[in-house]
């Protein structure tokens, strides 16, 4: 390690000041920048979309996909869809405020893999919360735009290699495409905040950040490697910082 890297016996960062509008996130367990947001929403699409009407909340998985461009005000704009018969979509042609929240990555910690500190266990994850405004896309065009965007993106994720073959909407004969996209709902949701968690342990020393990546790295948990990675990047863009309040 360079001079300027992380050092043993240094906390990686911590604070006592607590961030986020409608979540709690300690402030040495935030993102650095909306940079690092977007690529967790990029890499895990799935979201759990929350909304309430009438006292009454739904929750329905949909994948959703960032646009590239923002909108006349400069907000970010994700779009999604999901069954047309899901009642969540009266929420949708409302016009709902709505969550989704993008869960990265988690993985238990044991106190055994600590290297100098004696704690108890803890959880460490990335989630991504995106707060705005539901806004229904009802043209058959701009349905299929979403769908197309969609497909792109995942397959993308699912075949990485430069000349793999990835499905598209093309591939489905045109008569069936339409009419599965006559069943679904697609949907615009313009961002009003972004936040998120990324608890990787930044709060402890180097050492025992070494000591937990390890074992992660060959624990037998489905995202313990997943987890492992998430902190050596973390660990590799980071400085240490003094406690402080």
């Amino acid at each position: 390690m360079g001079s300027d890297s992380p050092r043993p016996g240094h906390y990686l960062s911590r604070s006592l000041r607590d961030e986020g509008e409608a979540l709690f996130v300690p402030g040495h367990f935030q993102f650095r920048d909306e940079a690092q947001m977007l690529s967790l929403v990029a890499a895990y699409p799935l979201a759990q979309l929350f909304t309430a009407e009438q006292g009454r909340h739904r929750v329905t998985a949909s994948p959703m996909v960032a646009l590239p461009q923002r909108d006349a005000r400069g907000a970010l704009q994700f779009i999604g869809h999901m069954a047309g018969r899901n009642p969540q979509v009266s929420a949708i042609q409302a016009g709902a405020r709505a969550t989704a929240v993008f869960s990265g990555p988690g993985a238990y910690v044991s106190p055994q893999w600590f290297r100098v500190t004696h704690t108890a266990p803890t959880w460490n994850y990335r989630a991504v919360q995106a707060h705005g405004q539901l806004e229904a896309i009802t043209d058959p065009e701009g349905v299929r735009e979403v769908l197309r965007r969609t497909i792109d993106h995942v397959e993308l994720g699912a075949h990485p290699d430069p000349g793999a073959t990835r499905w598209t909407l093309d591939d489905l004969p045109r008569e069936r495409a339409d009419f599965l996209l006559d069943k679904v709902t697609a949907f615009r949701l313009v961002i009003t905040h972004l936040e998120g968690v990324n608890r990787l342990n930044q709060d402890k020393h180097l050492d025992d950040i070494l000591g937990i990546m390890a074992a992660l790295s060959e624990s037998p948990q489905p995202q313990g490697a997943a987890v492992a990675g998430a902190m050596a990047a973390e660990l590799a863009g980071a400085l240490p910082l003094p406690v402080s309040a």
